[in-house]
């Protein structure tokens, strides 16, 4: 602890009265207690094993002239007076010999009394400012950093500065030492915690520069000779993890112990309970996971670079353990779809977490499948195997491998035999006088998808119904045609057709052409009606008449009061045509104009008698009339 400001000030009166050297200023410089006179002061107490507190230095324990020698950069090389005013003076790292090395010590290690430190409220200095650590080199002097490091094995709280007061419990031992002086602090507290040295101030240290004198380091080494009878073990312990044995059974790990002469093992686990081991093989039963510690001492004569205690864990198994599959495996035959196309047959194999499947075929050739679906590509008839493995932690009662067969298909299948056809029409002329395009008729059938173009590959449609396409111009065509699955055909694609051109006029002269005449006379009191049939070329075979549906020739035919007729005329092709529009179908009744015929039609139909009754009344008339005049004329007077 810091020194209060009071004695503080008390020091540097003294120092400016020229009362003080240069070692008692840095005995009570800053962190520093002041040094109490080893006359006036008792020793502090020690246990029993404990050497004494402040020992007699012995010259055996001094380091030979050829011991390596401390850097001479050391900061206490040119420690000043000003460097002893504090123990919190840098410390050279470069040049102190630290070791992390837990070697077993053959001597019990004196405790190290807690320190009775100066507190601010009782102004009390410590009686035991000062620590005395005793590292192990591993590797001895000529090598103090191998690794792993040097090894904490004593230490030990003194009032009064001093190297040598631990050199009873190392001085003689069969292993090298490198003995630091450390001031009571914080950070020394820290070092003796970690107990080991990997490099110089690696943990930090506060080594007590200026303590023991000016240019004097704070440290030494101990050179003790190789020992005669002593032997180097390795001791070593390994950790089994928790398993899932046979796939299925949840089993503990365990810890194995190298036995060796000369080496005593204690394994605990972490409640520090002591957990027993086979002492023939050195290995413990089944352990839960965990971390477990196996701590060893030597017997005297024996030396190791091992660290004590070796910490070990024994992990969790974190897989499945006791999972029960069923990998399976199906084969489908090979089939004929429709009748027409024979289909491969495949395998399908069940996908499942754990199970890993192998498929070959008679001749032990790898099978692929789909690793999401299971499913092969098609697979010719024969004999197939299905391997498979499992992962840990995965069991299954089904036996590896699946024998499986694909069944060649044994009746007939063949695709349809289909005859694609197209013929084409040439150029013709209708009626001599109408020039008509040719055409191109195409054999409808199931499985048969036609295309046609012409010359310059433009697609020619067609009626899907009737296959026919048209009218269409002269020139070459193509037809070409695909095949639906399960079709086959002989023919060749595409089919090369050719609509010839119409060859010889085709039209009529003017002079041809002849417009058909109809007329009609209305029956009387004394002659029937008439129709007559004619055309204005005065040519009678120029049309073709039909009257009441049969054929007539033109001229001037009868016609009874009452009847009706219907006439048709043609022209008598290919010498003679209609004009566009001309009338070729007429129908006439024929019915009496007037009513002067009423009597006499009266008389039509009647009988002999009624005829004769009819004459004779009118003879009665008549003389009846002419009676009638003759009177009249008589009673005229006379001119």
């Amino acid at each position: 602890m810091k020194i209060p400001r009071l004695l503080r000030a008390a020091t540097a009166v003294l120092l400016a009265l020229g009362m003080t050297s240069v070692g008692t200023a840095a005995a009570f410089a800053d962190d520093a207690v002041p040094p109490a006179d080893p006359a006036s002061q008792s020793a502090p107490p020690a246990e029993s094993s404990d050497p004494p507190a402040d020992p007699a230095p012995d010259p055996s324990a001094q380091p030979p002239a050829s011991d390596p020698a401390p850097d001479s950069s050391d900061p206490a090389d040119d420690a000043t007076t000003d460097d002893a005013t504090t123990d919190d003076a840098t410390t050279d790292d470069a040049t102190n010999a630290e070791d992390t090395g837990a070697a077993p010590a053959t001597d019990t290690a004196p405790a190290m009394k807690p320190a009775a430190r100066l507190t601010a409220r009782s102004l009390v200095a410590d009686p035991t400012p000062y620590v005395l650590l005793a590292w192990q080199l591993p590797c001895g002097v000529a090598d103090p950093w191998c690794p792993p490091g040097q090894n904490l094995v004593y230490h030990l709280d003194l009032a009064s500065p001093s190297l040598d007061a631990l050199d009873a419990s190392i001085v003689g031992t069969c292993s090298d030492w490198q003995v630091d002086l450390e001031n009571d602090s914080a950070t020394t507290t820290s070092l003796i915690a970690a107990g080991i040295l990997t490099g110089p101030n690696t943990p930090p240290e506060d080594h007590a520069y200026g303590a023991l004198g000016a240019n004097v380091n704070p440290w030494k080494y101990v050179d003790n000779p190789d020992c005669n009878v002593g032997t180097s073990v390795t001791p070593a312990a390994t950790a089994t993890d928790q398993s899932c044995q046979q796939n299925a059974n949840l089993v503990g790990g365990s810890i194995q112990v190298s036995l060796m002469t000369g080496v005593t093992y204690t394994i605990t686990d972490s409640s520090a309970a002591v957990v027993p081991f086979d002492s023939t093989t050195g290995l413990t039963g089944l352990l839960p996971p965990g971390n477990y510690s196996v701590s060893f001492v030597l017997d005297t004569g024996y030396t190791t670079v091992v660290p004590s205690p070796i910490p070990l864990t024994i992990a969790a198994y974190t897989g499945p353990c006791g999972v029960s599959v069923t990998p399976a495996a199906t084969a489908t035959d090979q089939d004929c779809l429709r009748s027409v196309l024979l289909v491969d047959g495949h395998i399908q194999v069940s996908i499942l977490t754990g199970v890993h499947y192998t498929i070959t075929d008679s001749t032990a050739t790898v099978v692929a499948y789909d690793t999401t679906t299971g499913v092969t590509a098609g697979l010719a008839p024969g004999a197939y195997s299905v391997a498979f493995t499992l992962d840990a932690g995965y069991v299954t009662a089904v036996t590896s491998p699946i024998p499986l067969t694909i069944t060649a298909f044994g009746g007939a299948c063949a695709p349809i035999s289909v005859t694609p056809a197209a013929t084409s029409t040439p150029e013709t002329c209708v009626a001599g006088v109408f020039l008509t395009g040719g055409s191109i008729q195409l054999a409808l059938m199931a499985g048969v998808t036609y295309t046609i173009t012409d010359s310059s590959a433009a697609v020619v449609p067609f009626d899907p119904a009737t296959g026919l396409a048209g009218p269409l111009a002269p020139g070459a065509y193509s037809v070409a045609f695909s095949l639906d699955p399960l079709y086959t055909t002989g023919v060749v694609s595409p089919i090369g057709l050719f609509i010839s051109s119409y060859d010889g006029p085709c039209d009529l002269p003017t002079d041809a052409l002849v417009t058909p005449l109809v007329s009609y006379t209305p029956p009387t009191c004394t002659t029937g009606g008439s129709y007559t049939l004619g055309n204005d070329l005065g040519i009678p075979a120029a049309v073709t008449w039909m009257v009441n549906g049969s054929a007539h020739s033109a001229g001037t035919f009868p016609a009874s009061t009452g009847s009706t007729v219907t006439i048709e005329a043609a022209p008598n092709s290919p010498g003679y045509g209609f004009n566009p529009g001309q009338q070729v179908v007429w129908t006439h009744t024929f019915t009496m104009i007037g009513s002067g015929c009423a009597l006499t039609l009266a008389f039509t139909g009647s009988t002999p008698q009624q005829l004769g009754w009819i004459a004779a009344v009118l003879t009665v008339s008549g003389l009846l009339v002419m009676r009638i005049r003759a009177r009249m004329h008589s009673r005229r007077p006379a001119a």
